[in-house]
């Protein structure tokens, strides 16, 4: 079922209650889709806004397995398919949740023979499901006017008055870092997510992190948030850069878990506590950075650390993409937002607990 709607509806505004309810009287018929069209002609939300409910819509739908309806043919390529391959369907495709079941089709594509190949055309998504594309409900000159609405956006993030400027970096992280030492959340908290770049809900439960005996200022991180096709017994994972040697910033988490060993999600994690994160990151900047409104700029000022002590030599968005276990550098390209003056880069090291930092 719908586990997005564990979400408190008393926070939601009346567009969001819409798109679950939506979501909840969808039957796979032309009525459904007819009335979602209805009520994006009639919005006056703006194009690029729409574009991210659609694709909200889209997600609460595969979550909730299309509410139990298929294809017209699924059910009988299902019985061949089965008769076919035996346990192999059942292990390879039964036994996937609806999410999986998506991405295992999209990535059967790439097949031209065995049993992805033939799975690839199985007709698991419902008719009118496959009408609720940004295309189809948009129109063309929708499109385009989104678009331009997410370049004007663009433009206006990386307009010098809106970018992040840390004129004093090794102040910066000395301060911010200092926490890791601490047994206080509020500091721990953000020295961890400056030190290793991770997501919030990675932070709180979500990453395994291990050492890489070969560097003290790496780490081997494995993580099941935003993992593109993976599928759900796939982590994302990849060798990073820390701010920090990992003894540090390991002992540093293994005591901020024992403090909410109750947080297993992120909805948890990012929901739930969001309004204290947040406290928490931003009593913890202070006046050291301009332009610092949220938790998730942590990442994109890590990635800027990384990038002055060990990445010159490649292109920035390129090395974000590697210490942010991005899958594109397009989405690493939106990171490049963190301005240190050049002539400070000489001041920057690692951190350490012992009070000096180290050289990298």
């Amino acid at each position: 079922m719908l586990t997005f709607l564990s979400l408190s509806l008393s926070i939601m505004t009346t567009t969001k209650r819409d798109f679950y309810n939506f979501a909840r009287s969808f039957n796979n018929t032309k009525e459904w889709t007819n009335k979602i069209r209805r009520w994006v002609t009639e919005s006056k939300i703006r194009k690029s806004s729409l574009v991210t409910y659609i694709c909200g819509l889209r997600a609460l739908l595969i979550e909730a397995d299309f509410n139990g309806h298929r294809g017209v043919e699924y059910e009988s390529q299902r019985m061949t398919l089965r008769a076919k391959w035996g346990p192999i369907f059942d292990q390879k495709w039964e036994s996937l949740g609806s999410k999986d079941k998506i991405k295992f089709l999209r990535r059967c594509h790439e097949y031209q023979e065995g049993f992805e190949a033939d799975i690839c055309d199985l007709d698991y998504i419902p008719e009118q499901f496959r009408e609720l594309t940004c295309d189809k409900l948009l129109g063309k000159f929708s499109i385009s006017e989104v678009k331009e609405q997410r370049k004007q956006a663009r433009k206006q993030k990386f307009s010098k008055e809106n970018l992040l400027w840390i004129s004093e970096p090794a102040v910066f992280l000395d301060r911010v870092l200092s926490g890791l030492s601490s047994e206080n959340p509020s500091t721990l908290f953000p020295a961890l997510l400056l030190a290793s770049g991770l997501r919030v809900s990675d932070i709180y439960f979500g990453a395994t992190c291990k050492p890489v005996p070969s560097h003290p200022y790496k780490m081997l991180v494995y993580s099941n948030l935003k993992k593109g096709l993976k599928l759900s017994n796939d982590s994302k994972c990849g060798v990073i850069f820390l701010l920090c040697e990992f003894n540090v910033f390991n002992a540093a988490l293994t005591r901020f878990r024992s403090l909410f060993p109750h947080i297993q999600n992120s909805l948890q994690a990012s929901t739930s506590r969001g309004p204290q994160n947040k406290k928490w990151c931003l009593k913890a900047v202070g006046n050291l950075a301009t332009n610092f409104k949220k938790c998730h700029s942590l990442r994109a000022i890590y990635a800027k650390f990384c990038y002055i002590l060990w990445g010159r030599e490649e292109r920035e968005c390129n090395f974000f993409k590697e210490m942010l276990l991005h899958d594109s550098d397009h989405i690493s390209s939106e990171y490049e937002t963190v301005k240190i003056p050049e002539e400070t880069w000489s001041t920057i090291r690692p951190w350490s607990s012992e009070g000096a930092s180290r050289s990298p």
